[in-house]
C-alpha cells in the first residue's frame, strides 16, 4: 500500500486531467455500445419493411451519431490521457532523482550500478503504463458494465442481473486468475533484465581490458547466458498471456449466449419486444469487450506495481541516511548547540536561513555569509576534531581520532599507502560518508548545517578519476562555472599546463572529447579536473592524488604551477606522491586509519620515521 500511495500521489496534482482522460474515455465506450446497439435495433426494424423510410429516420441518425462522437471522444481521450502520463512520468522522474542523487554513494553500495541504472531508467518508464494500461481499462469498463446494466434494468433486472452475473466472471474472476498466473510467470524478469543490464554495462566499461587479457568470449558468454535466461523467462510469461487471453474469449462470447438465452425467452413470454433483440446482446457484446484489456491491465498492474517496488525500494535508502545523519548530528553538534536532527527547522543553520531540511525547499534572507559568497571566495577555516568513520555500525575503524585544522590560504598534504583513509577523508567532507564520531566545522558552522548548494560554492574537489562527458572540452570546463569568461577559461587552461591539448585539438576548446573523455590521455583529463577547480571560487580545495597520470617531469612542472594558482585558497591534497610536499604548510602521516606522524617536511625528515623512509625511497627512485 505504501508503494501504491507513493505512485497515485503523483496522479493527484492532474486530478482534473484524470477526470477529462476518464471522462473522454467512457464517452469513447458508451457510444461505441451505443452505436452497435442502435444498429442492431435499425437493422431490425429494416427487416420488418416499414411503410416508409421516415420511421427509419431516428435510428439512422443515432448510429451517425455515436460513430461521430466516438471517433472525437477517442481521439480527445488518447490526447488527455497521454498528456496526463506524460506530465506524470516527467514528475516521477524528477521526484526519484532528488530523493536517489543525495544518497548515491550510500546506494551503490548497496545495490550493483546495473540494477541501479534499470530502476531509474527502465522501471521509470514502466511507470508510463501507470493510467493508460494499469488504472484506465478496469475504471472504464467498470464505469461501461454499469452504465449497460442500468439500461438493461430497464427492460428487466432478469436481464441486467445475468449480464452483471457474467461481467463478473469475465472482468474479475478471468482477470485475477490471470494476474496470479502473470505474477507466477514474471517472477524474476526485473532480475533478469537487471542481470543483462549488468553484462551488457560491463562488457562495455570494461572492453580495454577483457580484450587486454583475452577474456572477451567469456564475457559474451556470460552475456548470452544472461539474455537466454531472459528470454526463457519473457516467453513462459507471454505463454501464460496467450493462455488467459484464449479463454477470456470464451468466456466473453458464453456470456452473450447467456444474456441472449435470457432475452429469447423474454420474447417468447411477450414480456420483450423481439426487434430489441439484436440490439441488446450487441449491446451486451460491445460493453463485454471493454473488460478485454482486464488481464492485461492486471499484468500491467503488477508490471507498475514491481517497477513502483523497486523505486521505492531506493527511497528507504534515503531514509536509512537520513536517520544516521540525524543520529550523528546529535552526535557532532557544536558546542552549546542544541540541534533536534538534520532535516529538522535548525536554528544553528546558515545565519538568516530557515531550513525544512537538508535537501528540502529554503527560503533564505540576506546574511554576512551569504553577502561575502556573492562577493567573492569568503576566507572560511575547516576544523576537524577527533573525527572517527567506519562503514558499518560494528566493522573496523577507516578513520580515527583525526584531527586537522586548516585555515585560510593553508597547505596541507595528507599521504600514506592505499588504505589508509585518505579518499575517506576527502568523502566525509563532500558529505558522501557519514561520520560516526567527531566533530567537523567550516567557517564556524557545523559541516551539517551548511545547505548542499552554499557547501558546494565554499568547497570543491579535483577527484582521481575525473568523469568528463560526451561534450565539447568547453563545456566540460564551464561545469564547474557556467558564467565563466573566455579569458578566465582561457587562464585556467594556463594554469592547468592544457595550452598545448587544446592547441593540438582540432577545433580547440570547441573539440568534441568523445564518450568520457576518451580524445584526452589520463594526465589530460586530471588537469582538465584541475582546471574546473581554479574556474570556481571556492575557497577551499580538495585534491585526490592530482598528479596520478603525469609522468615525473610533467609532475614537478604541474605541481609548481598548482601551488601557485591556488596560493590565496586553502589547500587539502591527498597524495601518496611526494613531489612538491617541501612546499606544504603541514603534512600529516595517515597510517590504518590514524595520524602517526605530523608536522613540515623539514621537521618529519628529522623525525626519521615513515615519512623519511619512503622519502629515501622516493628520492633513490628519482635519481635512478
Amino acid at each position: 500500500m505504501r508503494v501504491w500511495a507513493w505512485l497515485l500521489r503523483f496522479l493527484w496534482p492532474y486530478k482534473g486531467r484524470l477526470a477529462l482522460a476518464l471522462g473522454m474515455s467512457l464517452s469513447a465506450t458508451l457510444s461505441s455500445v451505443g452505436m452497435l446497439g442502435t444498429s442492431g435495433y435499425l437493422i431490425s426494424k429494416a427487416a420488418l419493411h416499414p411503410a416508409t423510410i421516415l420511421l427509419l429516420w431516428v435510428p439512422v441518425v443515432g448510429v451517425r451519431f455515436f460513430g461521430l462522437s466516438r471517433a472525437a471522444c477517442r481521439y480527445l481521450e488518447r490526447l488527455f490521457s497521454h498528456d496526463l502520463t506524460f506530465r506524470v512520468l516527467s514528475r516521477i522522474r524528477q521526484d526519484v532523482f532528488e530523493k536517489v542523487e543525495p544518497v548515491a554513494i550510500p546506494l551503490l553500495q548497496r545495490f550493483r550500478i546495473g540494477d541501479v541504472f534499470q530502476r531509474i531508467v527502465a522501471d521509470v518508464d514502466t511507470l508510463q503504463d501507470l493510467y493508460i494500461r494499469a488504472l484506465a481499462p478496469p475504471l472504464t469498463a467498470c464505469l461501461t458494465v454499469l452504465a449497460v446494466a442500468g439500461g438493461l434494468a430497464f427492460w428487466g433486472w432478469t436481464l441486467s442481473i445475468p449480464f452483471l452475473a457474467c461481467a463478473l466472471v469475465c472482468g474479475m474472476l478471468i482477470p485475477m486468475l490471470a494476474y496470479r498466473l502473470g505474477r507466477r510467470s514474471g517472477r524474476g524478469l526485473p532480475e533478469a533484465r537487471s542481470a543483462l543490464t549488468e553484462q551488457v554495462l560491463g562488457i562495455l566499461s570494461g572492453m580495454a581490458d577483457l580484450l587486454a587479457y583475452g577474456r572477451q568470449d567469456e564475457a559474451v558468454r556470460r552475456f548470452h547466458q544472461a539474455q537466454e535466461r531472459l528470454t526463457e523467462r519473457e516467453a513462459r510469461h507471454e505463454r501464460v498471456g496467450a493462455w488467459v487471453d484464449g479463454l477470456f474469449l470464451w468466456s466473453m462470447h458464453a456470456s452473450v449466449w447467456v444474456v441472449l438465452w435470457v432475452a429469447m425467452e423474454r420474447v417468447w413470454a411477450h414480456r420483450l419486444d423481439g426487434v430489441l433483440l439484436a440490439a441488446l446482446v450487441l449491446m451486451v457484446q460491445a460493453s463485454l469487450e471493454t473488460l478485454a484489456p482486464l488481464p492485461g491491465a492486471l499484468q500491467n498492474l503488477g508490471r507498475v506495481s514491481a517497477a513502483g517496488r523497486r523505486l521505492f525500494d531506493l527511497m528507504p535508502a534515503q531514509m536509512d541516511a537520513s536517520t544516521r545523519e540525524d543520529a550523528t548530528a546529535a552526535r557532532i553538534g557544536l558546542p552549546g548547540t542544541a540541534r533536534t536532527g538534520l532535516h529538522a527547522t535548525a536554528q544553528t543553520g546558515l545565519p538568516g536561513t530557515a531550513r525544512t531540511g537538508l535537501s528540502g525547499a529554503m527560503a533564505q534572507v540576506p546574511s554576512p555569509t551569504a553577502a561575502a559568497v556573492a562577493e567573492g571566495p569568503p576566507r572560511l577555516d575547516l576544523r576537524i576534531h577527533n573525527l572517527g568513520v567506519r562503514y558499518a555500525s560494528l566493522g573496523p575503524w577507516a578513520l580515527r581520532h583525526v584531527d586537522l585544522e586548516l585555515g585560510p590560504g593553508r597547505h596541507i598534504a595528507i599521504v600514506g599507502e592505499s588504505g589508509a583513509g585518505k579518499s575517506t577523508l576527502l568523502k566525509v567532507l563532500l558529505r558522501l560518508v557519514l561520520p560516526a564520531s567527531g566533530a567537523i566545522t567550516i567557517g564556524g558552522m557545523d559541516l551539517y548545517d551548511v545547505p548542499e548548494p552554499l557547501l558546494r560554492r565554499w568547497i570543491t574537489v579535483v577527484p582521481q578519476q575525473t568523469y568528463l562527458f560526451n561534450a565539447t572540452l568547453l563545456d566540460n570546463l564551464r561545469l564547474a562555472r557556467e558564467d565563466a569568461t573566455a579569458d578566465e577559461v582561457k587562464e585556467a587552461v594556463r594554469l592547468a599546463q592544457l595550452e598545448e591539448t587544446v592547441a593540438r585539438l582540432p577545433d580547440g576548446v570547441h573539440t568534441q572529447l568523445g564518450d568520457l573523455g576518451m580524445r584526452l590521455s589520463g594526465g589530460e583529463r586530471q588537469r582538465l579536473a584541475l582546471a574546473r577547480a581554479l574556474l570556481t571560487n571556492a575557497p577551499i580545495v580538495l585534491l585526490d592524488e592530482p598528479t596520478s597520470h603525469l609522468d615525473a617531469i610533467t609532475e614537478q612542472a604541474f605541481m609548481e604551477q598548482l601551488l601557485y594558482a591556488l596560493r590565496h585558497r586553502s589547500l587539502l591534497m591527498v597524495t601518496h606522491r611526494l613531489v612538491g610536499l617541501e612546499r606544504m604548510d603541514e603534512i600529516l602521516v595517515l597510517r590504518h586509519g590514524t595520524i602517526v606522524e605530523r608536522g613540515s617536511h623539514e621537521a618529519l625528515l628529522r623525525q626519521r620515521g615513515w615519512y623519511h623512509d619512503m622519502w629515501t625511497l622516493h628520492q633513490a627512485m628519482v635519481r635512478m
